[in-house]
């Protein structure tokens, strides 16, 4: 648990948008209780935060999240099921880099009680 504080607590420090006043939900599914926002700030540092409240999870890149239009590639930054943190192996997006589809959405595995955490890399 300390190296996952630990790691967050980088992560808010390392990308400005999550210390930035905005906050703009961009993805409801309740049927599998996952919910993702997404923050930003002025100098372009874009992060979306994807939260899997449920007990189910999504492997082959099966899973569409909704980035409000935000065209572009994301890389993983931070996922809360990894090995290190007691999770398992190969539970996040660690060598995969979603690029948004036409559909706005990025399509990626997710965990079973999850947060991950995406960076906007640009077009």
């Amino acid at each position: 648990m300390r190296d996952l504080v630990r790691d967050a607590n980088a992560v808010r420090f390392e990308f400005p948008a999550l210390r930035s006043d905005t906050l703009r939900p961009t993805h409801r599914d309740y049927e599998n209780q996952v919910i993702a926002f997404k923050r930003w700030n002025d100098w372009g540092s874009i992060v979306l935060t994807v939260v899997n409240l449920g007990d189910r999870s999504f492997g082959d890149r099966s899973y569409g999240v909704d980035t409000d239009g935000q065209f572009g590639r994301w890389r993983q930054v931070l996922c809360s099921q990894d090995a290190s943190y007691g999770g398992w192996d190969g539970a996040g997006n660690a060598y995969y880099e979603p690029y948004t589809q036409g559909d706005g959405m990025i399509h990626v595995n997710l965990p079973k009680f999850a947060v991950l955490v995406f960076v906007w890399q640009g077009y």
